[in-house]
């Protein structure tokens, strides 16, 4: 059953990268930063030029709207 763990796999990252390519510009700059850059917080605030609540907002924001994109 591995190369059906594959494609599934394969799959969810394309189900991904397309619920990521729909996220607000802003927000899904500031999640990649967050989570494929592995920046702090407050590194993406800094660079970005917005408040660490701002980051805050928008990885939530992200978050919730990936979750629901990957649930359906």
């Amino acid at each position: 059953k591995p190369a059906s763990s594959g494609l599934e796999a394969a799959e969810f990252d394309r189900m991904l990268q397309s619920a990521l390519a729909g996220l607000p510009e802003k927000c899904r700059s500031v999640f990649l930063m967050s989570r494929m850059e592995e920046m702090s917080n407050k590194q993406i605030a800094g660079e970005l030029g917005i408040s660490l609540k701002a980051v805050e907002k928008q990885i939530t924001k992200a978050l919730k709207i990936l979750r629901d994109k990957l649930e359906q």
